[in-house]
């Protein structure tokens, strides 16, 4: 009896070290080697964004891309991170913020454009 004890106590521990060992692992696409861009037109109408590029030209050009021309002139990259454009209530400026997240980086954007502003575009330089 002590003999079945022993083993089911070394398989079980075996079973353990297996599981830990196979846990999935976040990808190491170091986000901070990573570029995003935003483009935009200066009312907010129209915004394009574009992450996971390897340069700020890069980023740019992409951006630039996907916005309407020649509307889209307000342009911002950044490496790593995350970032966002907000306009304010008064539709009379625009503001950005950056954070961690893309949450912290629409807080940032909300706060630097006052009361009423509205989030026109983020993104995060990993995706």
């Amino acid at each position: 009896m002590t003999s079945f004890r022993i083993r089911a106590a070394i398989c079980s521990a075996g079973a353990a070290a297996v599981a830990a060992l196979t846990l999935p692992v976040a990808p190491t696409a170091h986000a901070d080697d990573q570029w995003a861009g935003i483009s935009m037109s200066p009312d907010g109408k129209y915004s394009a964004v574009t992450s996971k590029q390897p340069s700020s030209d890069a980023a740019l050009k992409a951006a630039k891309s996907n916005c309407p021309q020649p509307e889209c002139t307000v342009e911002w990259t950044f490496k790593g991170g995350c970032g966002a454009f907000s306009k304010a209530g008064n539709g009379a400026s625009l503001s950005i913020g950056t954070g961690p997240t893309k949450d912290a980086a629409e807080k940032s954007a909300l706060a630097n454009g006052g009361p009423g502003s509205n989030i026109i575009a983020s993104v995060c330089a990993g995706g």
